[in-house]
């Protein structure tokens, strides 16, 4: 199964946000067996999940929230 996550809150201020999807994105893909995951990140980011075999970033364009959900993903 491949599974989307928009990963854009990972980076900005430290906050509930921002800690969740980084310890979500960096922890699901090492208990989950045979998933694919793809964060979908601002132009120019690195995360540390990409220690992880079965996840990717994919970078997008807008850093327009609405824009990036309706037209990006």
């Amino acid at each position: 199964m491949r599974i989307g996550i928009d990963y854009h809150a990972a980076f900005g201020m430290p906050h509930g946000n921002t800690t969740y999807i980084t310890n979500l994105a960096f922890n699901l893909p090492s208990i989950s067996n045979g998933s694919e995951y793809v964060l979908y990140a601002p132009r120019g980011t690195i995360g540390r999940i990409l220690q992880t075999p079965n996840a990717r970033i994919r970078h997008v364009l807008s850093p327009d929230p609405f824009r990036r959900l309706i037209v990006e993903l």
